[in-house]
């Protein structure tokens, strides 16, 4: 149902998306049943816009991610995890920033967090309470963290081109790294309102101690990558 839901927030939106990948990465349950029941409802011209594409075998989010990106044909790109749902304005409000401003790269936005179907609005002080249209998010993003919500951040494709996509050197904090590499030649906007539902799972908890031992030896690879060795040390 959480699939469902993620697609029907993306049909619903009131900018209509050129293109919709999915790409499902080895899943052994019903998603695929449930994905073809979903299609079997659409328009032909919703129908024209997904392009599907099943992994064999699991492979982790960041080859899945960058698996995606490969494929994207669009001037403008969003991750969307298969748990987690849109606004209805989310793409015309993001993508009128990159269309009026051509010297932003990435737009993000607010998100709402839901858990046990209980809805709170977290916002990371370092986003801040105001919008603001082209900021300087590079040193920001390596001292203060990671305050841009995955599932809102819209970037041009031609940065990506330029960039390349998701370390796999790295496994819990590749899209940190991605937004770090982005804002290094490009400024951010930054929309002070909601336009996401992220879905929290209370049965990732078994991993919360080995994400939270992640974070040392990830971000010194991060600060020496984008630092150099001397000033990472």
């Amino acid at each position: 149902k959480f699939l469902v839901r993620s697609l029907e927030s993306v049909l619903a939106q009131t900018r209509k998306p050129n293109e919709i990948i999915i790409v499902n990465d080895g899943s052994t349950d019903q998603t695929q049943k449930v994905f073809e029941n979903f299609v079997e409802k659409l328009t032909p011209e919703n129908h024209k816009k997904l392009k599907y594409f099943m992994h064999e075998k699991n492979l982790g989010p960041i080859p899945t991610f960058n698996h995606g990106l490969e494929i994207a044909t669009g001037d403008y790109l969003i991750f969307l995890p298969a748990d987690d749902w849109f606004a209805k304005t989310l793409l015309e409000e993001e993508a009128g920033i990159l269309d009026k401003y051509p010297e932003i790269g990435v737009v993000y936005s607010q998100a709402i967090s839901v858990m046990d179907g209980k809805e709170e609005l977290r916002v990371a002080a370092p986003a801040g309470k105001e919008t603001v249209i082209g900021r300087n998010e590079f040193e920001r993003l390596l001292t203060q963290g990671d305050f841009v919500p995955l599932l809102t951040a819209m970037f041009r494709r031609k940065l990506y081109e330029k960039l390349g996509g998701w370390d796999d050197d790295l496994r819990f904090h590749a899209d940190h790294e991605f937004w770090i590499r982005l804002a290094k030649f490009s400024p951010f906007a930054y929309l002070a309102k909601p336009l996401a539902y992220y879905r929290i799972h209370r049965a990732a908890d078994h991993l919360r101690s080995e994400y939270q031992s992640s974070f040392e030896p990830e971000f010194a690879y991060i600060l020496k990558k984008h630092l150099g060795k001397n000033d990472a040390s």
